[in-house]
């Protein structure tokens, strides 16, 4: 049985989307607490986590930055394949 094809932007902003809610919760950060962190109301957050490819770069590194995101999700988010991040983390770039 061959395996289902993803779209890996749509599979990228997901991963975002998870990764920032499990280090919210692993932070005990509400979604207002974090809008707050980087600068907006919480439902400017809300749209924001709803739809990571709006999300500005500054805004982008103070989230990094407030949440401790891990750096595969972000690559993966901004575009880079898993076989570039493989070449990155090998130093073979």
């Amino acid at each position: 049985m061959s395996r289902p094809r993803t779209n890996p932007d749509k599979s990228a902003s997901e991963a975002f989307k998870r990764e920032v809610r499990v280090r919210r919760a692993y932070l005990d950060m509400t979604q207002d607490k974090l809008g707050e962190t980087i600068g907006v109301c919480s439902s400017q957050t809300s749209k924001l986590l709803a739809n990571p490819d709006s999300i500005s770069i500054g805004r982008l590194r103070k989230i990094i930055q407030a949440l401790d995101l891990d750096p595969q999700i972000i690559l993966a988010l901004v575009g880079y394949s898993q076989k570039e991040i493989k070449d990155f983390q090998r130093g073979s770039h």
